[in-house]
């Protein structure tokens, strides 16, 4: 079995006028294994030059001798028998930072959910009381629809910060840290 880098078969394939070299992996290692297309391919294409021409060659030889070609996804890249074109792979490159955790700090214009006053979110919630209100009612006081309005309530809903009632939905009542 042959394992060859995709994006160094691609390369290949492109310089070489294949003009289904950018399709899926599975497509290209169907084409290449098919002994009639890559024999066209590489008999009839034109020879690549430089980085293309050791892919070129591999691929030769593995017609010659009748072994069955695989494409290694970009993961892989590092164990392949074959590294390409010299292009930086994924362990090459700079590290992003890593993400901070998932708790944040509360925002000083926040309103008592979480969300800012002038995004839609912050408009629904100063509307919300503890007194029940239908989602008619909240759509209107906030000039949103009842579509988004009714979404926002069931999120609000879920992380328990508003209680769902028969007649419409109220602030949860939140119960006070002693310490």
């Amino acid at each position: 079995m042959v394992k060859v880098e995709k994006a160094a078969i691609r390369s290949m394939l492109t310089a070489m006028g294949a003009k289904w070299a950018n399709t899926n992996v599975a497509r290209l290692e169907e084409k290449l294994n098919n002994p009639e297309v890559l024999k066209k391919l590489l008999e009839e294409g034109d020879e690549p030059e430089g980085d293309d021409l050791a892919t070129y060659k591999i691929l030769f030889k593995a017609m010659e001798d009748e072994e069955k070609i695989t494409i290694l996804p970009e993961e892989e890249t590092e164990e392949a028998e074959h590294k390409g074109n010299g292009k930086a792979k994924k362990s090459d490159k700079a590290e992003k930072p890593a993400k901070k955790s998932g708790v944040t700090r509360p925002r000083a214009d926040a309103d008592k959910f979480g969300s800012s006053p002038d995004t839609v979110p912050g408009k629904i919630n100063a509307c919300i009381s503890s007194a029940v209100k239908s989602v008619e009612t909240i759509a209107e006081e906030s000039g949103q629809g009842k579509v988004r309005v009714k979404g926002h309530l069931d999120w609000l809903v879920k992380t328990g910060l508003v209680v769902a009632e028969k007649k419409g939905y109220r602030e949860a009542k939140r119960s006070k840290v002693t310490a």
